[in-house]
């Protein structure tokens, strides 16, 4: 898995990290689908859909939509979207990510709510 797909699994874990474990979660978040907008990377689409996908769908029962697009057009969409995001995780690259953060749409995590997360 390249750097890129590693990262939007990371950020799709902190995205789900605010769900309870086990059946309950399961059944509590069954028939909901996360939007996930994906870089363009080789693979990428096929790397979430095929590893990381299954395994949210099994654990919370939530499904994730991958779109792979290019990080301007993330940005324009994420934009258009402003006032009732509809996307989860956007995997953009880091010049659109900062322009994006200077422009109000990125918040901090909260690694108290990523609790599958554990400091180096």
């Amino acid at each position: 898995m390249n750097r890129p797909v590693a990262l939007l699994v990371v950020a799709a874990f902190i995205a789900l990290g605010t769900l309870q474990a086990g059946a309950e979660a399961a059944r509590k978040y069954e028939g909901r689908t996360m939007t996930v907008y994906a870089g363009i990377s080789p693979r990428v689409r096929e790397d979430i859909t095929e590893y990381i996908a299954p395994r949210l769908k099994e654990k919370f029962g939530i499904d994730l939509a991958v779109e792979p697009l290019g990080s301007t057009v993330m940005l324009e969409k994420i934009l258009a979207q402003r006032q009732r995001p509809r996307v989860s995780v956007a995997g953009w690259d880091q010049p659109v990510g900062l322009q994006a953060c200077t422009m109000g749409l990125c918040a901090p995590i909260d690694l108290a709510k990523a609790p599958n997360l554990r400091a180096a």
